[in-house]
């Protein structure tokens, strides 16, 4: 059966069907999870969890011919979750005797053991790329052509990416005697892996490598000198094309030069830079923050999206921080800025903090299915911060601060952006307008008085507080949009909403406009046009 008539049964309600579409799917999303997880029984709960996931959004999915790429996001997000809650069970002494016995003696099992844990260690070994595909290749011996599909890549790349991961794995497996040599001698990629430094200012390093072999994003690389007078560790924070790579080191740069060798690790960066360094480096890159001639020169840029035009608006040519902690979808809040500005003349450096270890690991992986390295206009940063909320004082720094918040996301109001904490030097009657100031001002005033009334029985407030709830829920709701970029997942066509729109929309609902209409009606809208037929369609 197509895979197409396959989703449409499963949206019907054909659970054989989705029983299907399991059988079909199930171990390459087991073989994805493990190449991500490197863990048998994480994988292995990663995948069913995705399934239960999709069994009950698949509904959602505008277009069956991306269920594979879907069903990828969905894994990957599990196998995050896991990391992020992963905890150890121990088993108590006295449960030990629930615990069955091997039907095999202990020297076979240690061997067996042994063995398997060689074979682990060398698939684990092998770069992202390669061991996704030995996974799917070899767990049921899918063809070649069935890993393409699912990965999303030419058959020829599966190809590739087998033959060079069979010959490490060969050259693992069969030559084991010889390991402990091979764990001290430089890879047999060294020389591909070299790069010069190009340019040093301050914490901010260039090095050029070849253009098909860049570092990848958030990943590490090593410098040291002949004498070893200098030897420390950068991470690779943007991809300036022509085999440029822009690097944030983590400690001090005095000693490097022009034309000293980075070599890269192919290992995510381990610790993120100091407050001070991160500072550097941010004024350092992208716009020209920190150098405004004056007021008339900070022109507002127009991102379609509405609560950051209303309440933290980046400027054009300028530095904008997207801030929050893992899960909270700074990612998608990135993404679809790229995607609504990148064509444009005029656009803006999107920085962005991440925690070394899982979350730079979740955020490496997307930069290869996403435009997270940014594109025309729009420039993104990735730093890893121990702090990734609020890595340093940010007011005078960035143009702009989009603030994530753990709040809307357990409420599930995307884009989960604070409209308390977000904020933009540019929010000012001068700047963006009186009546755009005056309505943000309203807004900020009656979310907060509203998250004040939180803890107050409804019942015994007054009713110009209980009419002020009423409006602040509306407002919330409204600030929700259906993003172009999570289409194929929300089933929802993506929406972009002029500044001039929203600022009309939300100066009307705070004077009472649309008091009559219901909470509901105002999620997952654009306009204030949309919602009103969306409460008029809900009426009949």
């Amino acid at each position: 059966m197509e895979l197409r008539q396959l989703i449409d049964d499963v949206k019907a309600g054909d659970v054989y069907a989705f029983t299907e579409l399991a059988r079909r799917y199930q171990d390459l999303a087991f073989g994805y999870a493990y190449a991500i997880l490197g863990d048998f029984h994480l994988a292995q709960d990663a995948a069913q969890e995705a399934f239960v996931v999709t069994y009950f959004d698949v509904g959602k999915l505008k277009d069956p011919d991306a269920f594979p790429g879907w069903l990828r996001t969905v894994v990957r997000y599990q196998c995050g979750r896991l990391l992020r809650k992963r905890i150890f069970e121990l088993v108590p002494l006295d449960h030990a005797s629930e615990v069955r016995s091997t039907a095999i003696s202990p020297e076979e099992h240690a061997e067996k053991q042994a063995m398997l844990e060689e074979v682990i260690q060398a698939i684990n070994a092998l770069p992202r790329a390669q061991r996704e595909v030995v996974t799917l290749y070899y767990i049921k011996e899918f063809s070649q052509q069935e890993v393409a599909a699912f990965l999303d890549l030419p058959p020829t790349v599966v190809n590739n990416r087998l033959h060079a991961a069979r010959k490490q794995l060969k050259r693992r497996i069969l030559t084991m005697t010889k390991d402990a040599f091979r764990e001290h001698a430089l890879p047999e990629d060294f020389a591909r892996r070299l790069g010069r430094i190009v340019e040093v200012r301050g914490p901010v390093v260039d090095a050029r490598f070849e253009p098909d072999r860049l570092p990848a994003l958030l990943t590490a690389l090593t410098i040291a000198d002949p004498q070893g007078d200098v030897e420390l560790s950068i991470e690779v924070a943007q991809h300036l094309g022509n085999g440029l790579v822009r690097c944030i080191a983590t400690s001090s740069t005095a000693g490097l030069a022009h034309g000293m060798e980075a070599v890269s690790t192919g290992k995510l960066a381990s610790q993120g830079a100091s407050r001070e360094a991160l500072r550097q480096a941010v004024d350092a890159l992208g716009g020209s923050v920190g150098h405004h001639p004056g007021v008339g020169s900070l022109e507002v840029l127009e991102t379609g999206i509405k609560v950051i035009d209303l309440l933290c608006p980046y400027r054009k040519g300028g530095k904008a921080a997207v801030l929050g902690e893992m899960g909270v979808g700074k990612a998608v809040v990135i993404e679809e800025v790229v995607h609504n500005v990148a064509s444009r003349a005029d656009g803006v450096s999107l920085f962005t903090f991440v925690r070394p270890g899982n979350e730079a690991a979740l955020f490496e992986q997307a930069f290869a299915e996403g435009p997270l390295a940014g594109a025309g206009a729009v420039q993104t940063v990735f730093l890893a911060a121990d702090d990734p909320r609020d890595p340093f004082p940010t007011a005078d720094v960035f143009d702009a601060v989009t603030h994530m918040t753990r709040d809307l996301v357990a409420r599930q109001l995307y884009p989960a952006v604070d409209p308390l904490r977000s904020t933009s030097r540019l929010l000012e009657a001068a700047i963006v307008g009186t009546e755009h100031f005056e309505v943000a001002q309203r807004v900020r005033e009656t979310l907060g008085r509203a998250k004040e009334l939180q803890s107050a029985d409804a019942a015994d407030l007054p009713g110009e507080d209980r009419v002020l709830l009423e409006r602040a829920a509306k407002i919330e709701h409204f600030l929700t949009q259906p993003f172009f970029v999570a289409e194929p997942y929300t089933n929802r066509p993506g929406q972009y909403v002029s500044r001039e729109e929203t600022v009309r929309a939300l100066g009307a609902l705070l004077a009472g406009a649309y008091d009559d209409l219901p909470q509901e009606a105002f999620l997952w809208c654009g306009t204030i046009e949309q919602v009103v037929e969306q409460a008029r369609s809900r009426r009949s």
